[in-house]
């Protein structure tokens, strides 16, 4: 089975972020990060796909994006 590409947009500092990015690791997840709080352009991305909320993590797997609290399930 071929693993979908996941991305996940965090910001330094989020305990959410981070607790995810420890399942994630635990779990043996691959994924791709970008910090919001440093990279202007991932922010830019992550308020479209979050439909303007600000709110991380926001997790992409393949069509399907989960924002906030629901990204850790």
């Amino acid at each position: 089975m071929v693993q979908q590409e996941v991305i996940i947009y965090t910001k330094r500092g989020d305990i959410s972020s981070e607790l995810l990015k420890k399942r994630f690791n635990r779990e043996g997840v691959k994924y791709k990060e970008f910090d919001v709080s440093t990279d202007a352009e991932a922010r830019k991305e992550m308020l479209e796909l979050s439909g303007g909320q600000d709110i991380v993590p926001v997790v992409v797997m393949g069509e399907r994006v989960l924002v906030g609290l629901e990204s850790g399930r």
